[in-house]
């Protein structure tokens, strides 16, 4: 927590990114998967969040995309 603190005194950020629509500036997508819960194109898992320095991204999320719900 003190190293996250000292991050963020420094302008580093998390960016939010679960729930999201995906976008390909910010995100890297592993795979996708259908989900009941999660829209079609938003994010429905991280692996990795995405930071930023000030407003400049770092470092990409690794995320898995939602296809949306599987159709019987």
């Amino acid at each position: 927590s003190e190293f996250k603190a000292a991050l963020q005194r420094f302008g580093v950020q998390e960016a939010p990114c679960l729930g999201l629509q995906f976008d390909p500036m910010t995100h890297e997508a592993l795979g996708s998967e259908h989900s009941e819960t999660v829209a079609n194109g938003h994010i429905s898992r991280v692996f990795k969040k995405p930071y930023k320095l000030h407003d400049k991204l770092i470092r990409p999320g690794q995320v898995v995309v939602s296809k949306g719900p599987a159709e019987a």
